[in-house]
């Protein structure tokens, strides 16, 4: 098959289902190329993957935010439901915790029993 790939003009079909074959024939195809042609199709290829990489933390990116957002609301009902209504003051100091400190007010909500408490637990925050 080797000594005749060059004859080929269509990949056969009974070596379309291997997918050894399917790799064979592409590297054979790149193989065919002139050198312009081959460093204009791996800088097309390049530029393809980087694209899909941006893409793909952008999508990443998007779904941490989404989960961060969510965990805020929530928290935040929390909150509210177990003291009451939440200043707008001791709410915005809620939205620049830290991923950690954040963390610790998700613990800390149980043993909060008032505002006052939960603005003690923000004043002892560094």
């Amino acid at each position: 098959m080797l000594r005749h790939l060059s004859d080929l003009s269509d990949r056969p079909q009974l070596l379309q289902q291997d997918p050894i074959f399917n790799q064979l024939f592409d590297v054979a195809e790149f193989a065919n190329l002139s050198r312009p042609e081959q460093d204009s199709y791996e800088n097309s290829l390049k530029y393809y993957r980087d694209l899909n990489n941006v893409i793909d933390t952008a999508r990443e990116e998007g779904r941490e935010e989404g989960r961060q957002a969510g965990q805020v609301d929530l928290i935040l009902r929390l909150l509210t439901r177990k003291l009451g209504e939440i200043p707008e003051p001791i709410q915005g100091q809620i939205l620049t915790l830290s991923g950690a400190e954040f963390a610790a007010l998700e613990d800390a909500v149980f043993e909060l029993q008032t505002i006052t408490d939960l603005e003690a637990w923000l004043r002892s925050r560094p």
